[in-house]
């Protein structure tokens, strides 16, 4: 009998309908499949990740990732959704990037009090209050084609370069 070593076991636990419900892992860098459906609190509070990547499609369910303080850098790429307050909390990010055609959902960022730079790609969608209290913001890119709702950036005190 040949013994299934722990590189095998996938650190996602699904339910029934495939929607990612739980991480298991050890942190570090993860990945997230294409295409996958990341269910409310599946990676609440998940401080070990230090490095994120969000494949292209994903659904981001509601605080999916609130708290992860571990996590430094992140790019949501094209045609993912991402739930409300899905990255709250989340302090360690400091540099954020999104890409074209993603919908961010209210309160998704609040309190990310380290992104210092911040890109917004064309044609997508900010929810209000997304970035709230997102404090050490300094540089904020959007380009055209973005619709932000009210309140998207209050409490941005630190933006100097627009």
């Amino acid at each position: 009998m040949k013994e299934e070593s722990s590189s095998n076991i996938s650190p996602f636990e699904y339910d029934r309908d495939g929607t990612l419900i739980r991480y298991t892992g050890r942190g570090g860098a993860v990945v997230v499949p294409k295409g996958v459906k990341i269910g409310a609190y599946a990676f609440k509070d998940c401080t070990d990740i230090t490095q994120l990547i969000i494949s292209e499609g994903v659904t981001i369910g509601n605080f999916a990732f609130e708290n992860c303080t571990g996590i430094k850098k992140l790019t949501i790429p094209e045609g993912v959704q991402i739930g409300n307050f899905a990255f709250s909390g989340c302090e360690g990010i400091n540099q954020l990037t999104i890409h074209q055609d993603v919908k961010i959902g209210v309160y998704a960022f609040e309190c990310c009090t380290a992104i210092n730079k911040l890109t917004i790609h064309q044609d997508l969608t900010i929810g209000s209050h997304a970035f709230q209290h997102c404090t050490g913001i300094t540089q904020l890119i959007i380009y055209k084609g973005v619709t932000i709702g009210p309140q998207a950036f209050d409490g941005c005190t630190g933006i100097t370069q627009l």
